[in-house]
């Protein structure tokens, strides 16, 4: 597929690229980095890309139009996050489009599929919008078969091993996932220095998902593993800087909960369980009587019903909030939101994405409440049933 047809189908699918910013790699901490590029682009018989930068999102991506000006671009969370071994598959998975006629077309072409697709589940393929991209992945979809054949053997050579290739390649899946979550809550609320953004997410992303958030869970859990020895221990302080500068965050992507209204729908379907007008401690029974798993799916179809009917006026959203919004959630799930709901009403905050598991107040001890979830998705409550009566005496 030549330059020109990837263009006007990049084009008719309304593709923009607004990541194409960084920071040389030629500082101390991140050196080494022109070195793995050197060696990957060898290994995979490749050029050398001229100019390496580090991006402040968790991508790798290829621009330029031809061999002089071409420059890659790796995404700090990578470097500071993937082992080594599994950063150098996931930049070989990359830079194999550089073995390609138009290589930054190629690796757009590659990189725009997977949101493509899911603007397609959103919008529907018989609106306008839908039958852009799903004319684009229909017409990409033989090129985009090739380079990902390509891209998989430059990864495997790299990695050791195709398992050892996928392992890195789901686990920078992971990494983006999270990171895309944490930046515009961490960089709106603005409760730390904008500048450790990167320290404080890599703390975050070390911390596994509890066993009954299932909602939180991705292939890989946690993102990044305790024993990761990443290429990049920390960046400096200038670069920093200009990287959490260059995001561009809409502050509606930090859109926190409303926890007052969500304890208020838990109780409401507590009480259509018990045919009464239900309190928080019978919220605590019902999950000691095993009907937690009850409760959970109930408030999850009473939210699901409230968004389809929201949605349902938006075209072509209906299909999308019919099939994406009627997950279950577990007793857990159902727990962590009921309890925040309960404390908000006494000046603590909850913030699933920055502080997941911890209430906190000004002036008060911070409350930890994943342990007494913890014990009552297993069977005891007793912790729970504390906490739950602290929180509504408000002790």
């Amino acid at each position: 597929m030549g330059q020109f047809r990837l263009k006007r189908l990049l084009k008719a699918a309304m593709y923009v690229d607004q990541h194409m910013l960084g920071v040389p790699a030629d500082a101390p901490e991140t050196v080494g980095l022109t070195d793995v590029v050197g060696e990957i682009a060898r290994a995979i018989h490749v050029d050398v890309p001229p100019t390496v930068l580090v991006s402040p999102y968790a991508e790798v991506a290829i621009s330029g139009d031809t061999a002089d000006d071409m420059i890659l671009y790796v995404g700090a969370p990578f470097l500071l996050g993937l082992p080594v071994v599994e950063l150098k598959a996931v930049l070989a998975y990359t830079m194999a489009a550089l073995g390609e006629p138009h290589p930054a077309l190629a690796d757009a072409v590659v990189r725009s599929a997977q949101s493509f697709q899911d603007w397609l589940d959103l919008f529907g393929a018989t609106t306008p919008l839908g039958r852009r991209y799903r004319k684009f992945l229909d017409a990409s979809a033989e090129v985009r078969t090739d380079l990902a054949r390509h891209a998989d053997r430059a990864a495997a050579a790299l990695a050791g091993s195709q398992k050892y290739a996928q392992n890195g390649l789901a686990r920078s899946k992971a990494i983006t996932e999270h990171f895309v979550r944490f930046a515009p809550y961490y960089l709106v609320t603005g409760a730390e220095p904008l500048q450790d953004l990167y320290r404080n997410w890599l703390l975050a992303a070390a911390q596994p998902v509890p066993a009954w958030a299932v909602h939180l869970r991705s292939l890989v859990d946690p993102p990044i593993p305790g024993e990761c020895v990443p290429l990049v221990a920390a960046l400096n302080d200038e670069d920093v800087d200009i990287l959490v500068a260059a995001i561009d965050v809409d502050p509606d992507d930090a859109t926190g909960y409303d926890y007052d209204r969500i304890r208020e729908k838990i109780l409401a379907v507590a009480g259509e369980s018990l045919g009464r007008e239900a309190t928080p401690a019978d919220v605590v029974a019902l999950v000691a009587d095993g009907r937690g798993v009850e409760l959970a799916a109930r408030w999850d179809g009473l939210t699901s019903a409230e968004l389809a009917a929201i949605l349902s006026k938006t075209h072509g959203m209906e299909q999308y909030s019919a099939e994406s919004l009627t997950s279950v959630s577990t007793t857990g799930e159902l727990l962590e939101a009921f309890i925040p709901g309960l404390a908000v009403r006494h000046g603590y905050r909850y913030d699933p994405v920055l502080r997941p598991g911890v209430l906190v107040a000004d002036a008060q001890p911070e409350i930890e409440i994943f342990e007494s979830i913890g014990s009552a998705v297993v069977g005891d409550t007793t912790t729970l049933a504390e906490l739950v009566k602290q929180l509504t005496e408000n002790r």
